[in-house]
């Protein structure tokens, strides 16, 4: 019980120790994941952020370089020489030297679907068309006028070295949109002959398809998240399929302005910039490609129908957008989360398992001090306790010797006394004896010492040995309980009391005093010591009884955390309190009671007897009111446990 306790203890002053380190360190590290949680989510959203607005930004510059590139390839076709040539003399027939030029240019280029020149009234006098990579120039007989045509005739009214630059569309044949699809941006400028006179245009189709293609490349990220817009919010570029070009389908439901109108208006408000809302994050950038002498019309989906309206540089715009859900960048925070969790819960493991050994070892440490310190205490307890021990030995030894010297020494001297006398009577007797014949005198005085003188010398040395013997006796009995081994057995203390009882029964009828005897609980120890225990005990309670009452004594028992609890009062003369714990020393008691010699060693030899059975006798007693004298002794085991 003693170990699992100590172990308990200990196990608690690990755990208290543990929680102590562990704790503090524990929320220091867990604040610290949590600031670098935080730290790296704005390191990572501003990552992402920037990564964001950089790749708008680059699909925007993107744009612009495509259309700054074919505004250079319109350039160069309107001022070709063999087109200035055709245009300045009717007479010179260029045009099969122009249309390999121009077969060539568009093989090279690839980027362009048609390559058309037109006269002032909008027929076609060239035109070539790329045919998927196998270029082809038109028979005569097959060229159109494109006289009503919105990009004609926006760009015939231009003066020179002015573009046209057409919304980017879709591509209509025959008063249908082409199927497939063929995304469109229309480059047109006048071309005029060597004597400065307008004669007709330029235009070339590029292929959008390959604006947006590199559009998505530069962008870099998934193609349904890189979006391009119009300015009226149509997706020229978007999420899926379905909801591209509806400009030209006429169905407005499925613009990005019908289905986040909010969100709209925010990005027409400024050139860039960024922000979040429920949907996720978006970025944006415009894209305005038009620059000096360059014009653009709002154009029309329909076949022959002219530009609803002109448009200033600054109105021809797209809108270059990212939306990047919530669940997608919050995938990055989630990494990012999972990885700071584990390192700290490794970092933690790893503290636990240090907090836990440094704390077991202090604790070890602190336990080992204890031990140590309570050893010392315990030695230096023991010291004391033998040398308050030692004291008290010296004292009662002290006191021996005095009472020894003083009770044996006059009766040692009377039998000195008497035995020289003695001694000295018999050797005249025996002289006198000797001289023959001895006289009547000599005889006389021989029956005289033989009958009277010698007998009583012999009586007092006789009384003098009887009034040695308790003295002697009481020292052989204490030093006896000190040394002899001990039998121990367990007691049936009622047993034994009702034999002490029954052998002092005549002293206690003498003194017309009585005896009760409650049920006790057996004890273990040596019978005939505990004998003389309570033998003595009852004795003195019958010796000091008090003068004017019968000697009324109480034996009593009971157990008590595992220890046998014996208690023996009387109604005698009892003692002042100030005795009580000095009623065990040698022949204090003989000095106290006014004792004649040689008394005085009862009450220590029971003090012996009770010690020698690791057991403790105190006293309790007040002055002319009787005395308790509580004697505690180890219980008897039940059978099963002995």
């Amino acid at each position: 019980m003693t170990t699992r306790l100590s172990e308990d203890i200990t196990f608690d002053a690990v755990i208290g120790r543990f929680l102590w380190l562990f704790v503090p360190v524990a929320v220091i590290c867990i604040g610290g994941a949590i600031a670098l949680f935080r730290s790296e989510l704005n390191g990572d959203l501003t990552k992402i952020r920037a990564s964001e607005m950089t790749s708008v930004q680059v699909g925007v510059s993107s744009i612009g370089r495509v259309v700054q590139s074919i505004t250079r390839d319109a350039a160069y076709l309107a001022s070709q020489g063999r087109l200035l040539d055709e245009l300045s003399d009717a007479t010179v027939k260029a045009d099969d030297y122009l249309a390999a030029d121009w077969l060539t240019f568009s093989r090279t280029k690839g980027i362009y679907d048609q390559i058309r020149l037109l006269d002032a009234n909008g027929q076609e006098r060239e035109r070539v068309n790329f045919n998927n990579g196998y270029p082809a120039s038109v028979p005569k007989e097959k060229l159109q006028n494109k006289g009503k045509r919105y990009y004609f005739t926006d760009t015939i009214k231009l003066n020179r070295g002015e573009f046209f630059i057409s919304p980017l569309d879709l591509n209509i044949e025959g008063g249908e949109i082409e199927i497939p699809i063929k995304p469109m941006i229309r480059i047109g400028t006048p071309v005029f002959d060597r004597k400065g006179q307008k004669r007709g245009a330029v235009l070339l189709n590029y292929l959008g398809d390959r604006m947006l293609a590199e559009f998505d490349r530069t962008v870099g990220a998934n193609k349904s998240r890189a979006w391009l817009l119009n300015s009226q919010g149509y997706w020229l570029k978007g999420p899926s399929r379905d909801l591209e070009w509806g400009f030209m389908h006429q169905r407005p439901e499925t613009s990005l302005a019908h289905r986040y109108p909010a969100t709209w208006q925010r990005i027409l408000a400024t050139e860039q910039g960024q922000f979040e809302d429920e949907h996720g994050l978006w970025t944006y950038a415009t894209a305005q490609p038009l620059i000096e002498g360059q014009k653009t019309s709002s154009g029309t989906h329909e076949a022959f129908a002219p530009s609803r309206s002109d448009m200033e540089s600054r109105d021809y715009y797209w809108k270059a957008v990212l939306l990047l859900p919530h669940e997608t960048y919050g995938a990055a925070m989630w990494r990012t989360g999972v990885n700071i969790l584990a390192a700290t819960a490794i970092v933690l493991a790893v503290l636990l398992f240090g907090c836990w050994r440094l704390a077991s070892a202090w604790t070890r440490q602190e336990k080992a001090e204890d031990e140590v310190r309570r050893v010392n205490q315990g030695l230096e307890a023991m010291v004391d306790a033998r040398t308050e021990e030692l004291k008290t030995k010296n004292a009662e030894l002290e006191s021996l010797i005095y009472v020894v010297s003083h009770d044996l020494r006059a009766p040692l001297l009377k039998f000195k006394e008497f035995s020289t006398w003695l001694t000295d009577s018999i050797g005249n007797a025996k002289e006198r004896l000797d001289r023959n014949p001895a006289t009547a005198s000599e005889l006389q005085s021989i029956a005289t010492q033989l009958g009277g003188q010698i007998p009583s010398s012999l009586n007092a040395m006789l009384g003098n040995a009887e009034h040695m013997y308790p003295l002697v006796n009481g020292l052989h009995l204490i030093s006896r309980a000190s040394r002899t081994k001990l039998d121990i057995q367990p007691l049936g203390m009622n047993a034994m009391l009702s034999d002490i009882v029954a052998g002092m029964e005549p002293r206690i009828r003498a003194a017309g005093g009585s005896i009760e005897i409650d049920e006790l609980p057996s004890c273990r120890g040596d019978a005939m010591l505990l004998g003389q225990v309570f033998k003595n005990l009852i004795d003195n309670a019958i010796k000091y009884r008090h003068p004017e009452r019968p000697p009324l004594i109480r034996v009593s028992g009971k157990l008590e955390n595992g220890r046998a609890v014996y208690e023996v009062s009387d109604n005698g003369i009892g003692f002042a309190a100030e005795h009580c714990a000095h009623v065990w020393d040698l022949f204090y008691r003989r000095v106290l009671m006014g004792e004649k010699e040689g008394k005085g060693l009862d009450l220590t030899l029971v003090q012996r007897i009770v010690e020698r059975h690791q057991g403790r006798i105190y006293l309790e007693s007040e002055e002319g009111e009787g005395s308790r004298f509580i004697v505690v002794l180890p219980a008897a085991l039940p059978e099963a446990q002995e």
